[in-house]
């Protein structure tokens, strides 16, 4: 079997993955927005690279920022900078295109430089902190098992 980057060899047809285009906030400074065109298989760790080469920086810097999804309760668009918007940080093997199909409401792509000052880790601890939250009502909700708080602090 024989195997390219994008294409892949099955039987005797190739299968090309489709292109998407995906909207990036926080790019580059002056721009509100930044276009990329992934495919269904692009990872976050994908997009921050993608993101760092149209904002002209080294990609040795990838590890230094995370793409945060902003979602609404809904999809009214003049609520999207109020407090009623949930922020996750994606983890690096996540699929934003995977994770853009189970918004409820609303929302968009933001790509954060960490820094490692005090309010930086403080804002990522409450982020990371909501998620967990956020994750312990799910699976309560979904009936299953639900792990202390005090386990899922350990992790």
């Amino acid at each position: 079997m024989d195997s390219r980057l994008g294409d892949s060899i099955v039987g005797s047809a190739p299968v090309r993955r489709r292109m998407f285009f995906l909207v990036i906030h926080g790019v580059v400074a002056d721009e509100p927005s930044t276009i990329l065109k992934i495919t269904q298989d692009s990872t976050a760790h994908d997009v921050i690279g993608q993101a760092l080469a149209k904002a002209n920086k080294p990609p040795e810097s990838a590890t230094e920022y995370v793409l945060i999804e902003e979602v609404q309760r809904g999809w009214d668009k003049r609520r999207l900078n109020d407090r009623h918007c949930t922020q996750r940080i994606l983890d690096v093997g996540e699929r934003p295109l995977e994770a853009q199909s189970l918004w409820k409401g609303d929302g968009r792509f933001v790509l954060k430089r960490v820094a490692d000052d005090p309010s930086s880790r403080a804002w990522m601890s409450s982020i990371r902190s909501a998620q967990k939250d956020r994750g312990l009502r799910q699976r309560a909700a979904d009936g299953t098992d639900v792990q202390s708080t005090d386990q899922l602090n350990r992790e």
